[in-house]
């Protein structure tokens, strides 16, 4: 019999009849069999901090795991225990791995591979193959959640007008990333008095915004389910903002690295800010936040891009854009957003765009929890990281708080 009682708890679900309440939580078998006033026996894994807090198990919308292909990056193995000790019980992976995930097999060899795992893995299928879109029905039917290719704007509009009306069948979104590699094919960084100092070619906003516009343009006239990852503009926001209040079903996400860094971070040169989208001004930092805040953008991701050594330590132009992100980004939100917007843009926000069963903390229900030390420091060491890859701007940075653990698929792992 697998037990678990988490003691003195303070709820934080939004969507819970216990919110914002204090409670014992006890789990049996993977069910969340009673919340109240509960009595400890022998056999229990008591659970127990001061400041503990539940949530219902985050979820990180956007993730390179590197496997199969890119091995000396990242593994599923180790990218699932680093998600895992961030406090995520699922993650969407990306499908640009070679080979690519872009047919049914793809999705089935993630799902397969994954199984067994405490955080549980979420494939994304490849949008487009070649030149034309990849089998998005039968991925949909092996359980791809969505459909992506990373980095890659969608240049013929004709792609996007079929793939938008083909998630009108799946009911799986369709990603667009948003920029024109067209408009700065050459571009280090955002395009700015930064760039002009630091004598590199920038990437200005437009190329952000140019492909928003037109992609929110074919959404009004197809219709279907869109998604926009990894905002960085002031601009984006507001178009965003304005389509979702026309009644488009657009959705979209920020990476925590565009909440805490901008432009101004790259004057010392380091690749480990090299990412894409660049890091935008202070005042699209700022929007962003607020865009988080009120509910204009849905989720927050990690954008855990792990990087072997040797294209990552190199000359700026050189190096590989991204940064791994799995094990800090819950911790960096905790310092910018009060627990409600956490759980929010965590764990409600990402389920409700995706159509993903809810993970209320119910009795009854399924225990899916991820496990805060509130006020209980914490710092990110090089000895911590569980990712093969090192390429963050943040080790030796300390936290406010600490990933106590998580619960879900039937396993506790706890860290505190």
């Amino acid at each position: 019999m697998n037990t678990t009682l988490i003691r003195s708890a303070r709820i934080i679900d939004p969507q819970s009849s216990f919110h914002g309440t204090v409670q014992d939580i006890l789990i049996r078998n993977g069910i969340i069999e009673k919340i109240g006033s509960i009595e400890a026996e022998d056999h229990f894994q008591v659970v127990s901090h001061p400041g503990l807090a539940v949530f219902p198990g985050f979820i990180d919308g956007q993730a390179f795991l590197g496997e199969p292909g890119f091995e000396d990056a990242e593994t599923l193995e180790s990218g699932l225990s680093a998600a895992a000790r961030g406090g995520f019980t699922g993650v969407f992976s990306l499908p640009n791995t070679s080979p690519a995930v872009q047919d049914k097999t793809g999705v089935e060899y993630q799902i397969r591979s994954a199984a067994g795992q405490p955080c549980t893995l979420y494939p994304l299928g490849l949008l487009l193959k070649e030149s034309t879109l990849a089998p998005l029905m039968e991925m949909d039917e092996a359980g791809a959640v969505g459909f992506y290719n990373p980095e890659k704007s969608i240049q013929d509009s004709s792609l996007l007008i079929r793939g938008l009306e083909y998630s009108q069948h799946t009911g799986k979104r369709i990603f667009s990333f948003p920029l024109d590699h067209s408009v700065s094919p050459f571009g280090q960084m955002h395009e700015g008095v930064m760039s002009t100092q630091l004598g590199m070619k920038g990437i200005p906003s437009l190329a952000e915004t140019i492909q928003i516009q037109r992609d929110l343009s074919i959404l009004t006239y197809t219709g279907g389910k869109l998604h926009i990852p990894t905002v960085s503009t002031r601009e984006s926001v507001q178009l965003i903002r304005a389509a979702k209040n026309q009644g488009l079903d657009v959705t979209c996400s920020v990476d925590l690295q565009h909440l805490i860094f901008c432009d101004e971070d790259l004057a010392g040169f380091d690749t480990n800010f090299k990412l894409l989208p660049p890091l935008r001004g202070s005042d699209d930092r700022a929007a962003l936040l607020e865009g988080v805040k009120d509910g204009s953008i849905d989720h927050l991701v990690s954008n855990h891009q792990p990087v072997n050594f040797d294209h990552k330590y190199c000359e700026f132009g050189l190096a590989q854009p991204g940064a791994i992100g799995l094990q800090t980004a819950v911790l960096l939100s905790l310092e910018l957003f009060d627990l409600d917007v956490v759980s929010r843009a965590w764990s409600t926000g990402i389920r409700e765009a995706f159509g993903l069963q809810g993970a209320h903390i119910e009795e009854g229900r399924p225990a899916e929890l991820s496990l805060i030390a509130l006020n209980r420091p914490s710092v990110f060491k090089h000895s911590d990281n569980l990712s093969i890859s090192s390429n963050s701007p943040l080790f030796d940075r300390s936290f406010q708080h600490t990933v106590a653990g998580i619960i879900n698929n039937n396993k506790s792992i706890l860290y505190v």
